[in-house]
């Protein structure tokens, strides 16, 4: 795939029912932080646009991500870097260009399609409706 307006190209698989492609691409399983923090990133590249370079702050990501929060707070950090290290490291969605700023990769935008993400923020509201009704309401212990 060649993006010409943000001037890079990418693989992406081949998806067919008409033959059985083989894929040179891998596959990686994500868990619940890693997919949050990329729907965070998506959004945060989709809100700068016309920017030739989107850079954000890590406790900016953390921030928005902390609605997530579960367990004590130091547990959480440790997992939300182990996160911001996956995306630098393994995903190579954001690239460090300060200690703790990163420039969100443009290719983002097409890993998480429009489609994906409605997908997983309809989850995402699912599992917050559950977590909801399952909490006690005010007046119950």
């Amino acid at each position: 795939m060649i993006d010409r307006v943000d001037e890079f190209a990418f693989a992406r698989k081949v998806r067919t029912t008409e033959i059985d492609a083989p894929s040179p691409m891998r596959t990686e399983s994500l868990n619940f932080l890693d997919t949050a923090m990329l729907l965070v990133l998506r959004q945060l590249l989709l809100a700068s646009p016309g920017e030739s370079r989107v850079i954000v702050g890590q406790d900016e990501v953390y921030e928005r991500l902390m609605v997530y929060r579960t367990g004590d707070e130091k547990t959480f950090r440790g997992n939300l870097n182990g996160a911001w290290g996956r995306m630098a490291n393994r995903f190579r969605v954001i690239h460090v260009v300060e200690e703790d700023r990163a420039e969100i990769s443009p290719v983002l935008k097409f890993i998480l399609d429009h489609d994906r993400v409605r997908a997983l923020t309809e989850q995402f509201q699912n599992l917050a409706e559950g977590a909801t009704s399952a909490a006690p309401s005010e007046g119950e212990q």
